[in-house]
């Protein structure tokens, strides 16, 4: 579904990555994990498109995206979840959730709408109870779920996923990855970035250790499974 190929980028003339190359199966999970400032935040959002890649390619479902703007991805089944759990607070959960198809139109935009906010509604119950509700007024870890379920709302094939435990409680935390479980269950293609290595290797089928900017290890599901 994803193929990274040799990808060089950087944050002005700071370089960040540094030929990181990795790919994701569809109904796979992928995690990506490593030191602080590794580049493993980076890497995703290269992949994505909010950040020009200087060098390599990024194929999805065998098409070169790299240089495509972010909506274009979107467009083509990707999505992505920042870490920093950017919801508009003074719009209702489920205005929310509506941007979420913003690349759809017309009648197929309110059948769209209707469809996936009642998989994402199964998905995380209490969005629905706070659908009516200020996203603002939302806890942490109710924002997050938040951002899960508008990156589903556009439909994806592959959602790229940014520390989605980050500050969560762990029943919370437990909570996101049993959803992203579900996913993959459902034949999404997921790339985590993940601090959390414990509850994040429970769940994935490969790994990747990012250190410098490079890829420096790949872990397959038998050292998941055995923790070696």
């Amino acid at each position: 579904m994803l193929q990274v190929n040799d990808i060089y980028a950087s944050y002005g003339l700071a370089p960040v990555l540094q030929g990181v190359s990795l790919y994701v199966n569809r109904g796979e999970i992928v995690v990506i994990t490593g030191p602080h400032g590794s580049g493993k935040s980076t890497a995703l959002r290269a992949i994505c498109g909010i950040l020009a890649i200087a060098r390599g390619e990024v194929l999805f479902a065998g098409h070169q995206i790299q240089g495509l703007p972010i909506e274009k991805t979107v467009g083509r089944g990707m999505a992505y979840v920042d870490e920093n759990r950017l919801v508009f607070p003074s719009m209702s959960v489920m205005d929310n959730l509506i941007l979420g198809t913003y690349s759809r139109r017309g009648k197929e935009k309110r059948n769209r709408t209707a469809q996936n906010s009642k998989s994402v509604f199964q998905l995380f119950p209490v969005l629905e109870e706070r659908k009516k509700q200020a996203a603002g007024t939302l806890s942490g870890g109710e924002k997050q779920m938040l951002m899960i379920a508008r990156a589903l709302m556009s439909n994806p094939e592959l959602l790229l996923l940014d520390c989605p435990s980050m500050g969560l409680a762990p029943l919370l935390v437990s909570k996101v990855m049993n959803v992203i479980l579900k996913l993959k269950g459902q034949g999404m293609g997921v790339l985590l970035v993940e601090q959390d290595i414990p509850a994040a290797l429970d769940i994935a089928d490969r790994g990747y250790v990012i250190e410098r900017g490079r890829v420096v290890s790949e872990i397959d599901s038998r050292e998941l499974s055995t923790g070696g």
